[in-house]
């Protein structure tokens, strides 16, 4: 199982109270074995998660 299954796996399961990151991205570097998180915002344009829904 792939680490974007496993964090779909607990956002679903996690309980509100427990912190859950969302709007983030997380990339593994497997060559170098080291992770790059970056923040994402919603844009306001996007069709999914965009105040235009």
């Amino acid at each position: 199982m792939d680490m974007q299954s496993l964090q779909a796996i607990k956002l679903l399961t996690t309980k509100p109270a427990k912190k859950v990151q969302i709007n983030q991205l997380n990339l593994l570097d497997g060559l170098a074995n080291q992770w790059q998180q970056f923040n994402m915002k919603k844009q306001a344009n996007c069709t999914v998660c965009g105040s235009n829904n």
